[in-house]
């Protein structure tokens, strides 16, 4: 929190210099007759204005250092905050000009890692499990006959694939191999294994099966099998 607050300083600091810079104005230094009468003093300096100053008085303008390296101040900020969070600093920029599909990767690995903890320690344990039994007290007393012990499962969100013809045949292995269940892998895929076996076998019913053979190629198979 103290660096996003020393940055948005520092972003004020750089639009107020912008500003100032773009203060382009004219000071008139008055002669022997004074200043004009109605017209403006150095206290309407703006864009675009021209000030009198009285007979004798005369304007220096102050010569600010020059702050250079706006980019890189804002980038490394970003980046401190980002880790502070457990996010990639892409994550949270949004800027990928600077990373490669490897690094991409790697710094995913990680961060979906920090996701996945979030996801069961905070929004499932503490938030979706107190609703989860909220609704089934509340579906318990509205029921007209006793009801068995019920139980919810959660689905996170689906986290993005970031190369799937790589992804997706490691998670076909490492499920054939018995390191995984096939139901987990649709879970962290942010799937219903439910909802897939049912879909599943509604399709294989909707399969239009296969014609029955004609009597006579039957016959003549048969004949050329002997």
């Amino acid at each position: 929190m103290l660096t996003l607050t020393e940055m948005r300083d520092y972003q004020e600091a750089q639009i107020l210099k912008q500003k100032i810079s773009a203060l382009l104005a004219g000071v008139v230094e008055s002669g022997d007759e004074g200043v004009p009468e109605g017209a403006s003093g150095l206290d309407a300096l703006a864009p675009g204005a021209l000030v009198y100053t009285e007979a004798g008085q005369k304007v220096t303008f102050t010569n600010p250092p020059k702050v250079d390296d706006y980019d890189v101040v804002m980038r490394l900020g970003l980046w401190a905050v980002a880790m502070g969070i457990g996010i990639t600093g892409e994550s949270l920029s949004g800027d990928l000009s600077r990373v490669n599909f490897s690094s991409m990767r790697g710094g995913r690995l990680e961060m979906d890692k920090n996701i996945e903890t979030w996801q069961e320690q905070i929004l499932i344990a503490q938030f979706c499990a107190g609703v989860g039994r909220w609704a089934l007290d509340a579906y318990r007393l509205r029921a007209s006959k006793r009801v068995g012990p019920l139980q919810m499962a959660w689905t996170a969100q689906r986290r993005a694939l970031i190369d799937p013809t790589k992804e997706i045949p490691a998670i076909i292995k490492k499920v054939e191999a018995g390191l995984s269940s096939l139901s987990r892998e649709q879970r962290a895929m942010g799937l219903d294994p439910e909802t897939i076996a049912r879909e599943r076998a509604e399709d294989a019913a909707r399969q239009p099966s296969a014609p029955d053979e004609p009597k006579a190629d039957i016959e003549t198979k048969k004949g050329k099998s002997a």
